[in-house]
């Protein structure tokens, strides 16, 4: 037989319960806060590895002009740039045949051609090219810096008024862009400066092009069709 009292016996009120409730609750959200969170420093971390990932292997070309710079001696001249399939090639050729030299970097080694050395060997592009001019070039990082991109991960960019101006300090180079292009990769640099002390490279880039990996044409296939176009751009490059 089931007794009235036990059928009829209420249950704890709502009020009693409740405050409980709401301190586990709280208690737990505080734990979750608590916890640390392992999240990339850079919030666009895997379209910046693909790009990183380009830079390192190809493909990709450009055309423009360099100038570089110790303070005391100048030069300039035009620019061409491929990577592709284990291959980079820079051309680089002065007016007037004031000099040029064609750095080819392969895995099997470096060979740096110039007009003043005659054709050298050996295992680092850095320290070939920084003896035909003269000073410590930083290719190792001019190619990332074309980019818009510090070699390091750990360098940081600092922040400027203008959307699309940008600079950095890598190694104790500033570097700074101040002109952007539309390109498939999205908008990358069109003039670079980079100083240290007395020194400075300015590159000022005329076209990007990307081609379908692993059949990049060769840089000569574009130096007659955008001679006219460099020219045009002299002036704002000398500026």
């Amino acid at each position: 037989m089931i007794r009235m009292d036990q059928v009829n016996q209420p249950r704890a009120p709502f009020r009693q319960w409740f405050p409980l409730f709401i301190i586990c609750l709280v208690t737990a959200l505080l734990l979750m806060a608590c916890q640390p969170r392992h999240q990339s420093t850079r919030p666009d971390a895997s379209g910046d590895n693909a790009l990183r990932q380009r830079i390192e292997t190809g493909p990709w070309k450009l055309v423009g002009k360099l100038a570089l710079s110790d303070g005391e001696n100048s030069g300039s001249g035009r620019l061409w740039w491929q990577k592709d399939a284990g291959l980079n090639r820079v051309e680089f050729k002065a007016p007037l045949g004031q000099g040029q030299w064609q750095l080819q970097e392969t895995p099997d080694g470096v060979r740096l051609s110039s007009s003043v050395r005659g054709s050298l060997s050996g295992a680092s592009a850095n320290d070939l090219l920084s003896a035909e001019i003269g000073w410590p070039v930083p290719w190792d990082s001019i190619q990332y810096w074309l980019f818009g991109q510090p070699r390091s991960r750990t360098v940081s960019r600092a922040a400027n008024s203008h959307p699309e101006t940008n600079q950095f300090n890598e190694d104790g180079w500033a570097v700074s862009y101040s002109r952007y292009k539309d390109t498939v990769l999205g908008r990358l640099p069109h003039k670079i400066i980079a100083t240290k002390g007395p020194y400075r490279v300015k590159v000022f880039i005329s076209r990007w092009a990307f081609p379908v990996p692993g059949k990049a044409a060769e840089v000569e296939k574009d130096k007659e069709s955008t001679k006219e176009s460099e020219e045009k751009e002299q002036q704002t490059y000398d500026s």
